[in-house]
């Protein structure tokens, strides 16, 4: 058995301890409201490799499904780094939530691995949005001009863009966005990209769609803005996670997908795995 050495934070010399008591951090380690993980093939319900059902690992039961098969993601085996990925064909296919995850909550954090294939259409990862109205909690990654990541609301009428204004690459891609009631940021691999100020109002949105847009006029699902690419986890908490837990979330992501190289060069953890 392999023997690490591990230092005393209560200021004795240390001890030397098995390596089987370390593990890494994993979501499981805090609080999450949904996360949705492809890489654990318990959690995909498939036939034929059509994906007809994505399960919630945080034991809040917040699965995103698809009945129709025309509109049924495709699971990908070794997509990205050898696990398995969800994979979008940019036309129709979509998955939804059968409730809100964002409504009402003013502070909160979202992270996401997801790649897009082509710049040529506009895309979105996954949105959440009232009623006949542009208000929102989404990502979408515009033709070739800008990253959008909308960040609810101050009212039912005026919604809060953090913008980034590049092209998002066609190659994998740790996304995020960090809230907190009055204020929030916007990060892609671990560097802070856009800021708001805004004072979000408790709003109410419609369930979640995984891989595509409401229609904000007639009101409809997966109607619109159609991902083409593959999405790997999305994991969100309903409360301002810290730097530190960010930052674990973010080594944990990089590491486990094969993105230590998106990280920047001072991240903590560019070359080692976080621990709980």
């Amino acid at each position: 058995m392999t023997m690490v050495w591990s230092p005393d934070y209560l200021g004795s010399p240390g001890k030397m301890v098995l390596a089987k008591d370390f593990r890494s951090f994993n979501p499981s380690d805090i609080e999450t409201t949904l996360w949705l993980d492809a890489a654990d093939a318990s959690t995909i319900t498939e036939s034929g490799g059509a994906v007809s059902q994505w399960d919630d690992k945080s034991g809040n039961g917040n699965n995103v499904s698809q009945a129709t098969p025309a509109n049924q993601p495709t699971y990908t085996s070794s997509g990205l780094n050898s696990k398995n990925v969800i994979t979008f064909d940019g036309v129709n296919d979509w998955m939804a939530c059968a409730s809100s995850i964002f409504s009402n909550q003013l502070s909160y954090s979202w992270f996401a691995v997801a790649t897009r294939s082509t710049t040529a259409t506009i895309a979105t990862l996954f949105s959440e949005r009232i009623a006949n109205n542009a208000v929102s909690v989404q990502l979408t990654a515009l033709d070739t001009t800008a990253i959008i990541n909308r960040a609810s609301g101050t009212s039912a009428s005026g919604f809060i863009d953090q913008t980034e204004a590049v092209s998002m690459p066609t190659t994998p891609q740790i996304l995020e966005s960090i809230q907190f009631p009055g204020s929030g940021s916007a990060y892609r691999n671990a560097v802070q990209t856009a800021t708001n100020t805004a004072t979000k109002a408790s709003l109410t949105f419609r369930p979640l769609l995984l891989g595509s847009q409401y229609d904000s006029a007639a009101g409809t699902v997966g109607t619109q803005q159609f991902w083409p690419g593959y999405i790997c986890e999305f994991i969100v908490t309903q409360n301002t996670t810290s730097t530190d837990t960010r930052q674990r979330i973010e080594g944990y992501l990089a590491h486990k997908w094969g993105l230590t190289a998106n990280l920047p060069a001072d991240h903590p953890y560019k070359t080692v795995e976080p621990t709980p």
